[in-house]
């Protein structure tokens, strides 16, 4: 997150540097589904982000991982997971902000 600067270079190592988070993350959970989920989806993603179709924001991301990786460093499992939940809510809600946007998917009810 400190290497950001905008370029996109910088943008790609750090989407790198968070799906290396996450993945490491997912290898920590004795669940076969859900590794082969976070694998099948991570890669859905990294083409989007590859090919800028829907932006990640770097800033926003980076300090949510922030606070994950802080938290699993305290050893705070409550911490941890609420982090993880607002990443993911965040994420959820972000992608679908964009995709709305580009017309990709229908507006919710």
């Amino acid at each position: 997150l400190a290497a950001a600067d905008g370029t996109p270079e910088s943008d790609v190592a750090l989407a790198e540097a968070g799906r290396d988070l996450h993945s490491h993350l997912m290898s920590l959970w004795p669940n076969s589904k859900a590794q082969a989920w976070h694998i099948q989806t991570s890669v859905q993603i990294k083409a989007f982000q590859l090919v800028k179709i829907l932006r990640v924001d770097s800033e926003t991301s980076g300090c949510e991982h922030r606070a994950i990786y802080e938290a699993l460093e305290r050893r705070d499992p409550l911490a941890a997971a609420l982090a993880v939940r607002q990443h993911g809510c965040a994420s959820k809600n972000s992608f679908l902000e964009r995709a709305r946007a580009m017309g990709l998917v229908g507006s919710s009810r």
